[in-house]
């Protein structure tokens, strides 16, 4: 043993990781959700699970963890509509939690569409 172990430990990892390079900013967890358009006019609550990685107890190791979230989906809404949740993402030592982002997609109904703020009713109807 030359010293050199101890060193590396004291210098690496010991005093809070010196020598180690500084990580890249970690990138936000995104969910689509699937809405239709009834639940889109009246509104909603939908449930949804997700995965992040989660920072263990001793600071330096990180592993999966499964995430459960229930959202109001207000009347309103639309695929355009994005919801930010702070700090609700990937953990990763020394550095801040990401962001949890709820994008929505409208599922296709076969007689209405939106079309903006308007509702297009599409029905066949015989002469």
């Amino acid at each position: 043993m030359d010293g050199a172990d101890a060193r590396s430990s004291m210098f690496s990892d010991g005093f809070g990781g010196l020598q180690q390079p500084r990580p890249d900013q970690l990138g936000d967890v995104e969910v689509t959700l699937e809405c239709s358009l009834e639940e889109f006019y009246s509104g909603c609550c939908k449930s949804f699970s997700y995965e992040i990685d989660e920072v263990q107890h001793d600071g330096k190791t990180v592993c999966k963890k499964a995430c459960r979230k229930m959202i109001q989906v207000d009347p309103g809404f639309s695929d355009a509509t994005v919801l930010t949740f702070k700090g609700l993402g990937n953990q990763a030592p020394k550095m801040e939690n990401s962001n949890l982002v709820v994008k929505f997609s409208q599922t296709e109904n076969k007689n209405f569409r939106r079309s903006g703020d308007n509702l297009i009713l599409t029905l066949k109807i015989s002469l």
